[in-house]
């Protein structure tokens, strides 16, 4: 069953369609890769899934409701979304801090968010940060955190906007394998990149948005 559906999704700006009656469904579990040449509106397509931005035309819905018929920590609960820049989701002066933010502001157990910290701790490679400033880390770092974040709240599906950017080899076989566990526990991805090389390690479908509309590539 789709997931993520658009149905018949235009979007406009400054008198330019970017696309145009898009349909399009991505199932619970899927992992999808969406290419496209810079500017194209990858991430404007991603942002329309979490609401950020409306389409002109057209319906998105998310597991079946339209999107707009959600509050933000409703789709919050559904979808985590991975900025390509982690310097804007990461507000907490420490790790441990940044981790258990949301569950504490949603009343979670103190021991419930302590044992989900420490696995996403280990999970994510971040024990050696726990004494460093957030504002302090390095860039895979603080990416690593910004996922490890996202997962605390248990998400159905993520999409994650460039996440390769500023990462060197060993950090991108580190993530490469993130994801691929994160997709075999069920999780659906929704990966925009121009990292070839990455996406090829995925498992995964490929997008391709060009010319106003998003068709599915083969032999990629």
């Amino acid at each position: 069953m789709s997931y993520i559906t658009f149905k018949e999704v235009s979007y406009r700006v400054q008198g330019k369609n970017l696309f145009q009656n898009v349909n399009l469904a991505l199932a619970r579990g899927s992992f999808t890769t969406l290419v496209g040449a810079n500017g194209a509106g990858k991430t404007t397509f991603s942002k329309m899934i979490i609401g950020m931005v409306k389409p002109s035309e057209g319906t998105v819905l998310l597991d079946q409701k339209n999107v707009n018929d959600y509050k933000m920590y409703e789709i919050g609960n559904k979808v985590g979304y991975l900025f390509q820049n982690p310097n804007v989701q990461i507000f907490s002066p420490t790790v441990r801090e940044e981790l258990g933010f949301a569950l504490k502001y949603k009343g979670i157990a103190e021991t419930v968010i302590e044992a989900k910290t420490e696995k996403m701790i280990d999970r994510f490679m971040l024990r050696h940060t726990l004494e460093t400033p957030a504002y302090h880390l390095s860039q895979g770092e603080k990416q690593r955190l910004a996922l490890a974040t996202i997962l605390m709240n248990d998400p159905t599906y993520l999409v994650l906007d460039e996440p390769t950017t500023g990462l060197d080899q060993k950090r991108r076989q580190v993530l490469s394998e993130v994801l691929q566990q994160i997709h075999a526990e069920g999780i659906g991805i929704l990966l925009i990149s121009h990292d070839y090389a990455f996406i090829r390690k995925m498992p995964t479908d490929v997008l391709s948005i060009q010319n106003g509309g998003i068709a599915y590539e083969t032999g990629f």
